[in-house]
């Protein structure tokens, strides 16, 4: 069934900043340089909007001033931010700005096109409207994705168009297109790590380090970005913070608390591709 209400982007005439409100939440934007609140100007925005700030969706909680509005969830502080405004079904701006709803995730909006890429469908995204998406790490360690339709779109002729009072732009959004696609971005070498135990005793060999998965490429040429997580005896792999390099380098290891411990690393990038898993490596730890 199709939506009611007109699909639109407008780019605004100025920049905007964002700014923390008096909850100290990044959530405030300023856009001086016109009125927001008057119909006849190029800047006029509305509560449940979407304000896309340098690409990124957010939904407007509510407007303060002529210069001033409310986010409905944080967005990153700064200026200068190139701005644009969509006009959402009202069913999209209803779901987001739901009292006491946090709202965690990611505000998509996806083209017929980016709803048939394999990487969106494997995601859960599987046709074009608005989607409401997240991802978590589950109990084994491992990535799952959630998806869910706010608002759909009717679709004629096989392409994405006007179908009553819908229309569906085919522009590409960045953020969109990371989210959604995996076809120009695949993760294709991942050097395995060493197999073989690696042996520590503490007080001869206090450092324990896992070598570089050297090769890793993407075709699509994206950015990577890696994560280790370690396995104790017993329990499950769950993400080690701050260890977001390729490299991995332990220190402070005791036979208790560590010996079969296992580690492990996940590589993702900013492209879209499927998450690509290293094999496993044990740490063995020896008194002297």
């Amino acid at each position: 069934m199709a939506i009611l209400g007109k699909i639109d982007r407008k780019e605004l005439t100025v920049t905007a900043t964002v700014q923390a409100d008096a909850n100290g939440d990044p959530r405030q934007v300023s856009i001086p340089g016109g009125d927001i609140t008057d119909p006849t100007d190029d800047n006029y925005i509305e509560p449940g909007d979407i304000l896309e700030l340098n690409d990124a969706p957010y939904v407007v909680y509510s407007v303060t001033n002529a210069t001033t509005l409310q986010l409905k969830r944080d967005a990153v502080l700064g200026g200068g931010l190139v701005a644009a405004r969509r006009t959402p079904p009202k069913e999209v701006a209803d779901y987001v700005n739901a009292p006491g709803d946090a709202f965690v995730g990611n505000l998509l909006l996806l083209s017929l096109a980016e709803a048939q890429d394999p990487g969106a469908r494997s995601r859960g995204l599987t046709g074009p409207g608005w989607w409401h998406y997240k991802t978590y790490v589950d109990a084994s360690g491992n990535t799952r994705h959630k998806a869910e339709c706010i608002a759909s779109f009717a679709i004629s002729g096989g392409t994405a168009g006007v179908v009553g009072d819908d229309f569906l732009l085919d522009d590409a959004v960045a953020l969109e297109e990371t989210v959604a696609g995996e076809v120009d971005s695949v993760i294709t070498a991942v050097t395995l790590l060493d197999a073989s135990a690696t042996e520590v005793t503490p007080g001869v060999t206090d450092v324990a380090t896992f070598g570089t998965p050297g090769g890793n490429t993407t075709s699509g040429g994206g950015v990577l970005f890696y994560q280790w997580q370690r396995k104790p005896v017993g329990g499950r792999f769950t993400n080690i913070p701050g260890e977001t390099t390729d490299v991995l380098s332990l220190t402070g290891l005791t036979v208790a608390a560590n010996n079969g411990d296992q580690y492990r690393l996940k590589v993702t990038d900013d492209a879209g591709a499927a998450e690509a898993v290293t094999n496993v490596a044990t740490l063995t730890v020896t008194l002297t």
